[in-house]
């Protein structure tokens, strides 16, 4: 198993994995047996495994959830390799983000609050961009 920080790296082993089937596992981290279930099955279904480790700020409306979000590298990575990945990407939230996040968000008088939960589509979006940063074409 390969663990690149870097995602022209981990782009670049998964060039070299071609087009034969790519499973691809985006997590948080902090890693437990549900996690391991979709590595298990990514590698029955797929010649290349690949997994994301990387906890999202976006994700967080309070600075506080995330500073207190479990981070488990070494963890993550022993389970990662028992399940049967063969590419991890855990980035820095610079290599993710290289500007400042300076978005602020605010509830206008009568609208409804945004969902930010982890499947609101503002979540998917954001998944959709890591995804994007991780396997579009350069």
């Amino acid at each position: 198993m390969k663990i690149h920080t870097s995602v022209e790296a981990f782009r670049a082993e998964l060039d070299k994995a071609g087009a034969a089937g790519i499973g691809f596992v985006p997590t948080m981290g902090a890693l437990h047996a549900g996690h391991r279930s979709l590595v298990e099955r990514a590698r029955r279904e797929n010649d290349t495994v690949a997994v994301s480790v990387f906890v999202n700020p976006t994700q967080f409306n309070d600075k506080n959830d995330l500073r207190r979000y479990p981070r488990t590298p070494e963890a993550d990575a022993r389970l990662l390799e028992e399940a049967g990945a063969d590419l991890v990407l855990m980035p820095s939230v610079e290599e993710i983000y290289p500007e400042p996040d300076t978005r602020q968000f605010s509830r206008a008088m009568g609208q409804s609050t945004i969902s930010t939960g982890s499947f609101s589509s503002s979540s998917i979006a954001r998944r959709t961009a890591i995804c994007w940063r991780s396997f579009s074409p350069k």
